[in-house]
């Protein structure tokens, strides 16, 4: 395989494989459905390892890389050399019946949605964004399907909506991976939704299906969500608003203080 040469350690993974080089850089080959093999811009690494659709790296001074599936946060590192917790941002959006994505939704149930042959059908996130908010690119959103029936292949886009007119994020669909009963995405984008606006996730097939909804399936945002509909400020925009309330605060003091009312 090229750029397999000066290989001093290996790791597996589950359909994928990994090899470190003499010189720090990492290669890989296999099944990149989660961005497993995101390697190619590591430097200065000195052990590798691979799980069953992430990759961990291990550079020289301490800190980690990491690429791939973060479902369950298995790729927040970037704060372990500093012996702090960051928090995943990522939340999730159960797809219902209503074509309404529920943040935290129902996830009982069993309803089956039709999705019919050469039809696209869009959902909407059950709140609209309070503010302009930004997704980062370079990051990965999950799309979990539980299917019945599935009869052939489906594409998928993340993107906004007003209600009316959906914005791709990704201007390329995705195709899903089949596995059984299950059709899992995986689509390393981002975008903006403008305020008043709904993230928004598209679903095509061209041979029909049926989805189980009410929180058998369901959109993953990123780790790096910024925290949709309403992104949390900076430390440093908070503190500026409460550095201008105490002054405006002192400055009223000092007016009543001048008049005898204090």
């Amino acid at each position: 395989t090229s750029g397999w040469t000066d290989i001093i350690q290996v790791a597996a993974g589950w359909y994928h494989t990994v090899g470190l080089k003499a010189d720090g850089r990492v290669v890989a080959e296999g099944f990149n459905g989660f961005g497993q093999l995101g390697v190619g811009g590591w430097t200065d690494i000195i052990q590798v390892a691979a799980g069953y659709g992430h990759t961990v790296g291990l550079k020289a001074d301490g800190t980690v890389e990491a690429v791939g599936n973060n479902d369950y946060g298995q790729c927040n590192l970037v704060s372990w050399a500093l012996g702090i917790s960051m928090p995943d941002g990522s939340q999730r959006w159960n797809l219902n019946s209503n074509l309404i994505m529920e943040k935290n939704g129902a996830q009982s149930g069993f309803v089956e949605f039709g999705i019919a042959e050469g039809l696209e059908h869009i959902w909407l996130s059950d709140q609209a964004a309070q503010t302009d908010v930004t997704f980062p690119a370079g990051d990965y959103w999950i799309i979990h399907l539980v299917t019945e029936d599935w009869e052939g292949a489906c594409q998928a886009q993340i993107g906004e909506s007003d209600g009316t007119t959906f914005n791709p994020f990704n201007a390329v669909p995705v195709f899903g991976i089949i596995n059984g009963d299950i059709i899992t995405f995986t689509i390393n984008t981002g975008g903006t939704i403008p305020q008043g606006n709904y993230l928004a996730l598209k679903i095509f097939t061209a041979d029909g299906s049926r989805i189980i909804t009410e929180g058998k399936s369901f959109l993953k945002s990123p780790a790096t969500d910024p925290c949709y509909p309403l992104p949390e400020l900076s430390t440093g925009i908070l503190l500026g608003l409460g550095l201008a309330g105490l002054g405006a605060y002192l400055a009223l003091r000092r007016r009543k203080s001048a008049r005898g009312l204090v």
